[in-house]
């Protein structure tokens, strides 16, 4: 139920937010909505939950799974491509980061997410190099 909430709740602020050409809110569900940002919790009933509100609005999502869900979470978004675009969501910082996006890269996903570098960071730093060639492919 509070995963019904929240996605109800954004998209009321998406919809409503984005019309500044009237005073009037826009309650209107597009024919087709693409989430591109939503967080995988790997339990039976959020997975039916996802599917049941996701088919009720036509929707789909960039759905960020954690490393230690990806299997079950790969699995879940291969039984449902109308509705799930599997992101892996990896740290930068971890000492597995290649061998980790190779494995994603391999399992099917199409995204990376939550980059998540500790302390005094910069992207741009050399050392990151690697990982950004290899998320290009």
């Amino acid at each position: 139920m509070k995963l019904r909430y929240l996605i109800i709740t954004a998209l009321t602020v998406l919809f409503t937010g984005c019309n500044q050409d009237s005073s009037e809110p826009n309650y209107t569900v597009p024919p087709f909505i693409i989430d591109s940002h939503m967080h995988y919790s790997p339990t039976d009933e959020w997975e039916k939950s996802f599917i049941e509100i996701y088919t009720d609005y036509n929707a789909m999502a960039c759905l960020m799974i954690d490393i230690q869900d990806i299997d079950r979470g790969i699995t879940f978004a291969k039984a449902n491509p109308e509705r799930v675009i599997p992101y892996a969501a990896v740290d930068i910082e971890s000492p597995t980061l290649l061998q980790d996006v190779q494995m994603v890269y391999d399992l099917g996903f199409k995204g990376l997410g939550e980059l998540f570098a500790t302390g005094d960071f910069d992207y741009n730093d050399p050392k990151y190099e690697p990982f950004w060639a290899l998320a290009e492919k």
